[in-house]
């Protein structure tokens, strides 16, 4: 199991990234992972509920609601953040998609 622990958080990046490739096989797209590119959609979505999720915790740790933290929030830093599991993510996505022999590149 891949997890990933930084942040103050412990990600199953390796979890989220086989749910992942699964919905991309779902959508039909794995021919896009194949040649080393993800779905432009589906990784909007990844950077979304990551961030949903990262602000969501925050939230829960200081015992506020996502939107009372939301004037808090340092941008830059949970883009930062976002980017660094969603980097991790992929990585997973393309080992999940290589399990599966269907990697081209």
């Amino acid at each position: 199991m891949s997890t990933m622990r930084k942040y103050g958080l412990v990600i199953d990046t390796e979890a989220i990234g086989k749910g992942m490739y699964n919905l991309i096989e779902e959508r039909g797209q794995d021919a896009i992972v194949a040649f080393g590119m993800l779905p432009a959609e589906v990784m909007e979505m990844l950077e979304r509920l990551i961030r949903e999720k990262v602000i969501n915790t925050a939230a829960g740790q200081y015992g506020l609601q996502s939107d009372e933290i939301e004037l808090y929030v340092d941008e830059k830093k949970i883009k930062e953040i976002v980017n660094d599991i969603t980097h991790q993510v992929c990585v997973e996505i393309y080992r999940a998609a290589s399990a599966a022999g269907k990697m081209m590149v």
